[in-house]
């Protein structure tokens, strides 16, 4: 794989992460009455670092389990399904 396909799947699901904290902040924001940065502060930045680890590690084992499936033909690859 490509080291160019790697960076981008990782930046694509930490973007994906950036959304939901953005998300989940306007909602406290809203729901509690809070200005934007007090609810940024108070349900976004405790768990940043702990999510950003957790994509990057979700991606390091999608990547083992994804070629022994291919391997159990339980997964078919891209030029596979394409044919």
């Amino acid at each position: 794989m490509a080291q160019k396909q790697i960076w981008l799947r990782v930046l694509l699901g930490l973007a994906g992460l950036a959304v939901c904290h953005l998300l989940g902040v306007i909602q406290f924001a809203i729901v509690a009455a809070t200005p934007f940065p007090a609810a940024f502060v108070a349900v976004s930045v405790p768990y940043i670092v702990k999510d950003v680890i957790s994509v990057v590690g979700a991606y390091l084992v999608a990547i083992p389990i994804r070629k022994a499936l291919a391997a159990g033909n339980i997964l078919e690859e891209k030029t596979k399904a394409a044919v």
